[in-house]
């Protein structure tokens, strides 16, 4: 009886990780509604699992609950997900192994608080530099060239307009080798729009139609629809600089055709170059 109560046990951690990273899949699609339901099955199965769920599991199951909110628009519930206990980061003198799955998933919650807080209308925007400086000393010392592309991408949106652009374009020189790295199309997608969008708004010249020709083309790797209409809507302001009105006139309407299928709380940014 107690080998089969084990391996019971067993077969429900093994089936809840694969609802985790079927969230996550679909998360990384923008295929919110998915993502949703089969979050939902994950956490019922973790309360079912009781003591018995690894803890490790309830990180990523409060991370992935931030995720979802963030990606659908309602920001206030992304912020308290990322700030629940399971998501706190160790204190900096602690002892960690290389690889400490609730350690980097509480890091990119902060990361993630720092993107929602750097708005300025966020009622707790005074408290991104805090957050920052926590984090920071963890994805400095971070091996993971997922957490530097992520911290690096950070870095270069909160980057203050008002300071030499040279520094954020080094923040997304690090991101873009980090992401290529681990071949990570979505954050490569986002280095290349926030490129477009901050570094080659306003330019005409073949470099600039290049970034957003290469951003677009990532983005539809992605298969992430926020930034496919996004990265359509950077190229179709390019073409229209360089005097391509049909061509933008033809790629304005497939941003406006992806932006139709995002949550409706996105549905703002429709025709804007999304800050991330």
């Amino acid at each position: 009886m107690h080998v089969a109560r084990r391996r019971l046990e067993s077969n429900r951690i093994l089936h809840c990780q694969f609802l985790v990273q079927l969230t996550f899949l679909r998360s990384s699609r923008g295929d919110w509604k998915s993502a949703s339901d089969t979050l939902a099955d994950g956490l019922k199965s973790a309360t079912e699992l009781g003591n018995v769920l690894p803890a490790e599991m309830r990180c990523l199951l409060a991370y992935l609950q931030g995720v979802i909110y963030q990606g659908t628009g309602d920001l206030q519930k992304a912020l308290s997900s990322f700030q629940r206990p399971e998501l706190a980061l160790p204190p900096q003198n602690t002892i960690t192994a290389q690889i400490d799955v609730c350690r980097d998933t509480a890091i990119l919650a902060a990361l993630d608080s720092v993107l929602i807080l750097r708005d300025p209308r966020q009622p707790q925007t005074h408290r991104m530099d805090g957050i920052l400086e926590s984090v920071q000393p963890f994805c400095v010392s971070s091996s993971s060239k997922y957490i530097q592309a992520a911290y690096n991408l950070v870095r270069a949106a909160i980057h203050p307009d008002q300071e030499a652009s040279i520094k954020r374009k080094e923040y997304l020189q690090y991101a873009f080798k980090a992401a290529t790295a681990i071949t990570n199309n979505q954050i490569t997608c986002i280095a290349l729009s926030y490129m477009s969008w901050k570094i080659f708004s306003g330019v005409i010249g073949a470099q600039a139609e290049k970034s957003s020709w290469a951003s677009r083309a990532m983005a539809q790797k992605a298969g992430n629809g926020l930034w496919v209409s996004v990265a359509d809507n950077l190229l179709a302001n390019t073409l229209d600089r360089e005097g391509k009105t049909q061509q933008a006139m033809q790629i304005r309407n497939e941003a406006l055709k992806n932006a139709a299928t995002l949550p409706e709380a996105l549905t703002r940014y429709k025709m804007m170059a999304v800050e991330i």
